[in-house]
């Protein structure tokens, strides 16, 4: 029981303590993320961003040259591996190699006779 008590009574000050703590929070602190957020109706919500029209022509224009470039890129990898493709049917040389006498030779066979 006293350990069930003394726990009990342990976690009934901190959370006192933290009510205290916010209770005498500043509400001017400044924090970064007030500059993304704004409260309304007493609940945080995120700003949404108003982009001008020379804004989001310059955003697209960007999106749209980065969509070439990769176009562009991942078509040489394509032409490199078909560039590569024509030596997949090619037969390919014996590595074999035979060492042969000059005896062994079908010219030089010695004829009795």
């Amino acid at each position: 029981y006293v350990k069930r008590a003394k726990d009990y009574h342990k976690k009934e000050k901190e959370i006192q303590r933290l009510h205290r703590k916010a209770a005498f929070k500043n509400e001017d602190e400044f924090a970064w993320g007030m500059m993304s957020h704004q409260i309304q109706n007493g609940r945080t919500k995120k700003k949404g961003k108003n982009l001008s029209s020379d804004e989001m022509r310059l955003i697209e224009s960007q999106d749209a040259t980065y969509v070439k470039f990769r176009e562009h890129t991942d078509n040489k990898g394509v032409e490199k591996r078909l560039a590569n493709l024509h030596f997949l049917d090619a037969e390919r040389p014996n590595k074999h190699t035979f060492f042969v006498d000059d005896d062994d030779l079908p010219g030089n066979a010695v004829r009795d006779g």
